[in-house]
C-alpha cells in the first residue's frame, strides 16, 4: 500500500517508517532548518472521542518528559482534522532491527548488554519520577540515536498517574512482555515497566523473549508462573541476578528502577556507559507539569490553540528554561 508522502506545514516528507501506535511514522526534513526529524500523523476524522484523547496523551506525555533517554518532542500540530506529532528522529533504527541483525554474529558482549540495559532504566526513571508508565516497553520501541547511544519511544499508550501509588487497569502492552498482574486483570504499577524491562533484558541475552508459547492462554499460563531458560553460562551471575530482581511474579517483590539503578553491579558499570555513548545531542531542559491534560476541543481543528508551544529553539539539558505557559481552557464550538 502506498503511502502519501508531499509537504505539510513546513516540512517535507521524506519517506515511510512504520505504524505507531496511533497513526502512522515518516521521516521528514523540516524546510526553516533542513533537519530530519519524525512525523507521527493521526487521522482523527474517524475516531471517538475517547479514541481522540488517547492520540492526544501522547503529545501530552512527550512534552512533559525530558531527559537523556526518552524520544524529545519538539511540535505538534493539527492540519484538516490530522494531528501531527513531531519529534527527534533516531538515525540508528531500533533496538528490534540491531537484535536482528546481531544475531548473527553470535551473541551480544556482556558490555553492551549493560549498556543498553541501564540506558533502558535511565529512560524509564526519567518517567516513573513523573509518575508516567511506558506500558509498551519493546524492543521496537527502544530507538537507536547511534550504535551506542538509545532513547525510549512510542508513548502513546503511556499512562500519567496522579501519584507515585497510584494503580492503572487497562489492559495494554505487547503481549510477550506483558507483567503477570496485568494478565491477572488486576490493578498495575510502575512495577509493570520493570517487567517488561526484564523480558528486554533477557532478549538482549538470548534474543528471544523469556516466555513464549503458541496461544495466548499459554503465554499467559507460563508468564504468571514466571519460570524461564537460564541465560547462557557465558554472561555474569551480576546479569542473572539483575534478571531474577525483574522476573519476579509478585509485583510487590520486583524490583523499581530506582532499586536497580542502585545496585553494586550497575553502579560499577555506570561510569563506562556514560563513557561509552556517544551522545552528540540532549533534550530541551523545558519540562511541563502534565497533570494539567491538554483539553480536547470539540472541534477538533480548534486543539491546536491548547497545545505546548513547539521546542525547536528550546535550551539544551543543563541551561536554564522559562517555565511554560499554562494551557488555556478548552474552546466551545460545534461539532
Amino acid at each position: 500500500m502506498a503511502h502519501q508522502l508531499g509537504r505539510v506545514n513546513g516540512f517535507q516528507l521524506l519517506k515511510f517508517l512504520g505504524k505507531g501506535t496511533f497513526g502512522t511514522v515518516y521521516q521528514a526534513r523540516r524546510e526553516a532548518d533542513g533537519k530530519i526529524y519524525a512525523i507521527k500523523k493521526v487521522d482523527t476524522r474517524k475516531m471517538s472521542t475517547k479514541e481522540r484523547a488517547e492520540a492526544v496523551n501522547e503529545i501530552r506525555v512527550l512534552a512533559s518528559v525530558a531527559g537523556d533517554h526518552v524520544i524529545t518532542f519538539y511540535e505538534a500540530f493539527v492540519e484538516a482534522d490530522i494531528l501531527y506529532i513531531v519529534t527527534e528522529f533516531a538515525t540508528n533504527s531500533d533496538l528490534l532491527a540491531i537484535l536482528k541483525n546481531k544475531r548473527r554474529a553470535g551473541h551480544l558482549p556482556e558490555a553492551t548488554v549493560w549498556s543498553y540495559f541501564i540506558q533502558m532504566c535511565l529512560g524509564l526513571k526519567t518517567m516513573h519520577d513523573q509518575n508516567i508508565l511506558h506500558r509498551d516497553l519493546k524492543a521496537a520501541n527502544v530507538f537507536m540515536c547511534s550504535p551506542t547511544y538509545l532513547k525510549l519511544g512510542d508513548l502513546g499508550v503511556a499512562k500519567v498517574l496522579k501519584h507515585d501509588q497510584a494503580l492503572a487497569s487497562t489492559q495494554v502492552g505487547t503481549p510477550y512482555y506483558v507483567a503477570p498482574e496485568v494478565w491477572r486483570n488486576k490493578p498495575y504499577n510502575a512495577k509493570c515497566d520493570m517487567w517488561s524491562l526484564g523480558c528486554l533484558l533477557y532478549e538482549l541475552c538470548t534474543f528471544r523473549p523469556p516466555f513464549e508459547a503458541e496461544s495466548m492462554e499459554g503465554l499467559a499460563r507460563k508468564v504468571m508462573k514466571g519460570k524461564y531458560e537460564a541465560i547462557p553460562s557465558f554472561y555474569s551471575q551480576a546479569l542473572r541476578t539483575t534478571l531474577s530482581k525483574l522476573l519476579v511474579v509478585e509485583p510487590n517483590f520486583r524490583s523499581s528502577v530506582n532499586d536497580i539503578l542502585n545496585c553494586a553491579p550497575v553502579l560499577a558499570k555506570m561510569s563506562d556507559v556514560a563513557s561509552s555513548i556517544k551522545a552528540n545531542d540532549h533534550p530541551p531542559a523545558e519540562v511541563i507539569d502534565i497533570v494539567s491534560t491538554i483539553q480536547v476541543p470539540r472541534r477538533f481543528n480548534d486543539l491546536t490553540k491548547n497545545l505546548p508551544p513547539s521546542r525547536y529553539d528550546a535550551p539544551m539539558m543543563g541551561g536554564a528554561s522559562p517555565p511554560m505557559p499554562p494551557m488555556p481552557p478548552p474552546t466551545g464550538g460545534a461539532a
